[in-house]
């Protein structure tokens, strides 16, 4: 995938403004599982991302991260994820803003393979600016997962989220979010729903 980020990155149209922005990160955690057996892991953590102004209005961006995880006892649970991620953020007028993504993630499991996947994940979402103290946003996003060593645990997984967001005063928000989940098996019949709502605020104290 890396080479997909350099190869679209050396052939990106002019624009206004450019920027490239990145991180390394690496660490390490402990923890008790069951049985009281001990296990740790270590992780490292990179991305590189390139974002660009295509008018005054419209910006896209381009990320590549890498993820790599290393068990101490539960080998099977050594992993590696690379993702590349692609936006395009129109702004539409001073009211609406239009935002499209597309993810491409594969995670490996070298001692667990029929775990290994491959996802593909378009999003679009909509900002709603009624008033400079409200926002609404409206997000969907489908997820088709494809496991090469496990046909069976393939599926799509489509997530609807609508949030809203008010300031009432310059010291008090609030906010509200319902999240609505529904996955189906590729290969079987059936189907899993969820949906949440949830109420929050924000208050600033002097």
């Amino acid at each position: 995938m890396l080479w997909i980020f350099l190869f679209l990155l050396l052939f990106t149209l002019p624009g206004e403004a450019r920027e490239i922005s990145g991180s390394i990160e690496t660490g390490e955690k402990f923890f008790d599982i069951i049985q009281e057996e001990e296990d740790s892991y270590t992780f490292r953590r990179a991305y590189i991302r390139f974002a660009e102004d295509l008018t005054p209005k419209s910006t896209y961006s381009l990320r590549y991260e890498i993820q790599k995880r290393v068990y101490t006892e539960r080998l099977r649970f050594t992993s590696t994820m690379q993702e590349f991620r692609g936006n395009l953020t129109w702004q539409k007028s001073d009211y609406w803003r239009i935002y499209y993504y597309l993810t491409l993630r594969g995670r490996s499991y070298p001692h667990s393979r029929a775990s290994s996947y491959l996802a593909l994940i378009p999003e679009f979402q909509v900002n709603f600016y009624p008033s400079p103290k409200t926002t609404y946003t409206c997000r969907f996003r489908f997820q088709f997962r494809n496991y090469p060593g496990a046909l069976k645990k393939n599926y799509h997984q489509n997530t609807l989220t609508v949030t809203f967001r008010h300031r009432l005063h310059e010291d008090l928000t609030i906010n509200g979010r319902y999240r609505g989940s529904w996955e189906i098996p590729v290969k079987e019949e059936g189907l899993e729903f969820e949906h949440r709502v949830s109420l929050g605020f924000r208050y600033v104290l002097d």
